[in-house]
């Protein structure tokens, strides 16, 4: 098989994750939309009975429970906004791609490097790991 299939169905494979974890998430979002709304819930809740006990000792599992609950929701957003930097990146692999199959020049091609966009090899998990990490950055940056 040749460097340019093995790339196309590569490709392929990306955009089908990528279409496969979309739906995924299109069908947990409603679970994650229940989470917080009873996590919303058992924080008022909690919050209420530390008024009428007029007591500010909270159980602390309940909010460690809370808190994770928090994370949780925060993960899955980040996850989902992630998710369209994703695609954009496969769409720029697409294009370069074709742009190799079109008789581009490359620039890399006289450091020996035989694609552009595979300089250094990167795990799916550290890569969307990274994605998750810069944007969730980029929300604390921009609060």
């Amino acid at each position: 098989m040749s460097e340019q299939n093995q790339a196309r169905d590569l490709v392929a494979t990306l955009r089908d994750a990528l279409q496969k974890l979309e739906a995924s998430l299109g069908r947990t979002r409603d679970g994650v939309d229940e989470i917080a709304s009873q996590t919303e819930r058992l924080r008022a809740g909690v919050e209420a009975l530390g008024e009428l006990r007029q007591s500010e000792t909270t159980a602390v599992g309940i909010e460690m429970f809370v808190d994770a609950a928090v994370d949780l929701l925060e993960a899955f957003r980040a996850l989902e906004a992630g998710l369209l930097d994703v695609q954009a990146e496969v769409d720029s692999l697409e294009a370069a791609m074709e742009d190799d199959e079109d008789g581009a020049s490359r620039p890399d091609a006289a450091r020996g490097s035989r694609l552009p966009y595979a300089r250094r090899p990167l795990s799916v998990k550290r890569y969307i790991v990274g994605l998750i990490g810069s944007h969730a950055l980029s929300e604390v940056r921009a609060a």
